[in-house]
């Protein structure tokens, strides 16, 4: 018996198919355990207003009512709960706003 640790030999080689697999799916998992963790995804929606209806009408209140009475129906929500926030900018166009509507996107389980 010889006293001569035995022969060590490294080698390296490219990673195979199911290796990179496993580490995509390890990936995806861990991507969307922290998205659903604290992430909140909104959409927007925009409309150009020509008029005076909605010029007087600054308050939050009047403009969920403005919404809910006139673009309801073209939000990707079904009530006017799901409408978080409601802006109000003037256009540089005389007696036109735009009005943006934002409404949470609603999480999908896969």
């Amino acid at each position: 018996m010889s006293s001569s640790p035995e022969l060590i030999t490294i080698e390296e080689t490219p990673m195979g198919r199911a290796t990179y697999h496993a580490i995509e799916q390890e990936l995806q998992k861990s991507a969307v355990a922290v998205a659903s963790a604290g992430t909140e995804i909104f959409e927007i929606s925009t409309f150009v207003v020509i008029g005076d209806e909605i010029f007087g009408k600054a308050s939050e209140a009047s403009r969920r009512d403005f919404v809910e009475r006139r673009l309801l129906h073209r939000l990707p929500v079904v009530s006017m709960k799901d409408v978080i926030r409601i802006d109000l900018s003037r256009s540089p166009a005389a007696q036109t706003v735009i009005l943006r509507v934002w409404t949470k996107v609603a999480g999908v389980s896969r």
